[in-house]
């Protein structure tokens, strides 16, 4: 049998195959080579569909053209109290239900044009409009002027006014007392912005009876005095009512103070006084009621008194009064000598009593001043010897610092312990044998001037 050649087979086979790329282009892309990425636009280049009303509010030229497409404005009903801030609210549209953003509408409330705002991307527009003090309903008007791609269009709406509530702050004294005049007082404001309200009636009502119609003021207060003639020891109830009028709502507001019995008066009265610098006096003062010295004695009061020089007080001492009504006060002097005024106070419950003070007058004299000398019994003519001389003040046994002590006219000034050291070298004039020394102290603003002899024996000279 003759073998067929399967040569001319596969040509034909060959070429009914489709070309691969790789056969197309030497060096191509095979079939798992990925293809090669698509390339877009940023988004920032993106073409973004221009406002149905255009971005710019170019107006009707003169030209306008025919075509113009038609808009919408609603205006939304609005209502606020007095003196509250509301938000005005419209809506654009075009072509009956397209909103229309970045457009002003203009705002006209009672015939005044209140202000503009733009559209949102709802074609929404808000502003907010502060009720006047004015009641009823008021007109608004929403105007879109329009511009050469879009109709101006209008709505008319209402602006609704309410009563605005208010609130009294009323404010009393700390205390009252059966008898005496208290002041009651107020201020009246409206609660949507906190302003105050002038020209009110207020009726003040104590212990539940009316006692004043007052008028506020341009601060919106008032004030009334009354004086309460019973109910002592319980709260004193006071209440001011507001009855309101076509522009405000009512109020009434409620506030207490203790109520004392009648005040009593506490009488004080001490004597004038005389001392040293220095120097503790004995000092009382008579406390008592009803009457001066003879009234009913006053027990447990805490006196303090003082010394007043044109207004400059200086505490001198404290006490309490005992059964009899009599608080000792120990006065320490310590003030500059001179004449001042003696002062006394009484620290009683205010609200129960009131004080009668009395008057006196301190007069501080100077201090007397008692020196010391310490140094050698015998001494050489014109050989030096130190004296150490030491200043007290005989008032209250203090030493005196910065105090002048002389021999003669050699001086020097005492320390923080009050000595003074003084080195002195004996002359001959009065020859050999027992001398005293004189030493003194200088007169200063709150001493008088002291002296002391010390005795020594001068002897010869070594020399």
């Amino acid at each position: 049998m003759r073998r067929r050649s399967l040569w001319p087979l596969l040509a034909a086979s060959a070429l009914l195959a489709p070309l691969s790329p790789a056969s197309a282009k030497p060096g191509g892309a095979t079939k798992n080579t990925p293809s090669a990425p698509t390339t877009q636009a940023p988004e920032s280049m993106h073409k973004i569909p221009a406002p149905p009303c255009g971005l710019h509010e170019t107006g009707p030229g003169r030209f306008v053209p025919s075509d113009r497409r038609t808009t919408k404005v609603t205006a939304k009903y609005a209502i606020g109290a007095i003196g509250e801030t509301i938000t005005l609210k419209a809506t654009l549209v075009v072509d009956g239900s397209t909103p229309v953003a970045l457009k002003p509408l203009e705002f006209t409330v009672d015939g005044q044009v209140v202000g503009t705002a733009k559209t949102n991307s709802k074609g929404e527009a808000t502003l907010a409009y502060k009720i006047p003090n004015l009641f009823g309903a008021k007109p608004l008007q929403v105007r879109y002027a329009g511009n050469n791609l879009c109709k101006g269009s209008s709505d008319d709406g209402t602006v609704g006014t309410v009563r605005a509530s208010t609130s009294i702050a009323l404010t009393l004294s700390k205390y009252a007392n059966v008898g005496t005049s208290t002041t009651i007082s107020a201020q009246l404001k409206r609660t949507t912005d906190g302003a105050v309200i002038s020209g009110r009636e207020v009726d003040v009502y104590v212990a539940g009876a009316k006692v004043a119609t007052v008028l506020t003021n341009t601060s919106g207060r008032f004030q009334v005095k009354h004086t309460p003639m019973s109910g002592a020891d319980k709260p004193l109830e006071v209440k001011a009512h507001f009855t309101g009028d076509v522009l405000y709502v009512a109020n009434a507001t409620t506030a207490s103070t203790p109520l004392y019995p009648p005040l009593q008066t506490v009488y004080l009265r001490w004597s004038n006084a005389t001392g040293f610098y220095g120097q503790t006096l004995p000092s009382g003062v008579i406390v008592t009621t009803g009457s001066p010295i003879t009234g009913a004695k006053f027990k447990g009061a805490p006196v303090r008194m003082w010394s007043d020089d044109d207004g400059d007080l200086q505490s001198l001492g404290e006490g309490v009064s005992t059964t009899l009504g009599i608080a000792q006060v120990p006065l320490k002097l310590t003030v500059r000598p001179g004449i001042y005024r003696l002062g006394a106070h009484a620290d009683i419950p205010r609200e129960r009593y009131t004080l009668d003070k009395g008057s006196a007058t301190l007069r501080v004299h100077k201090a007397p001043v008692a020196l010391t000398v310490t140094g050698p019994s015998a001494v050489h003519i014109g050989a030096p010897a130190n004296f150490t001389v030491k200043a007290v003040r005989t008032t209250d046994n203090k030493v005196v610092k910065g105090l002048d002590v002389c021999y003669l006219s050699k001086c020097a000034e005492t320390d923080a312990a009050g000595r003074a050291t003084l080195s002195l070298a004996i002359t001959s004039d009065d020859g050999t044998g027992t001398r005293n020394l004189s030493f003194t102290s200088r007169e200063d603003a709150y001493h008088v001037a002291g002296a002391k002899s010390f005795a020594v024996t001068v002897q010869p000279s070594i020399n």
